[in-house]
């Protein structure tokens, strides 16, 4: 089971300042990793993985001291998130491809229908 925690947080103008520079270093980060994707699989037939991925966002910690300057987990669950949307991504078309949506959705029609009868009997 997953819980979810709600808090209203009341930040001052500077806690604000702070916040909004890091999601904008979280957008650049992740338009970043796109382009790295991109233009990796252009040149070289080749996909990056989350691995290759976190080597490179070491690197550019190490050279930028305003990266260095936040949390490593905050840069690496940018990256995790675009791995994820890759994997989904590309795990969709696949299925796609192959006809199995149809497949599965008849599959689950069928089984909610007698599942439903043997409700209703």
């Amino acid at each position: 089971m997953i819980r979810t925690y709600k808090c209203r947080v009341k930040l001052s103008s500077a806690g604000h300042e702070a916040l909004t520079k890091v999601f904008g270093m979280c957008a650049t980060l992740y338009n970043a990793c796109l382009e790295s994707r991109i233009d990796c699989y252009k040149k070289t037939r080749k996909s990056r993985s989350y691995y290759d991925q976190c080597k490179e966002l070491t690197e550019v910690r190490a050279d930028d001291p305003e990266y260095a300057g936040i949390s490593v987990q905050v840069f690496r669950g940018v990256v995790g998130r675009i791995d994820k949307a890759y994997k989904s991504f590309f795990r969709n078309y696949v299925l796609d491809k192959l006809g199995l949506y149809i497949v599965f959705l008849c599959v689950v029609a069928v089984s909610l229908f007698d599942n439903l009868k043997r409700l209703i009997a």
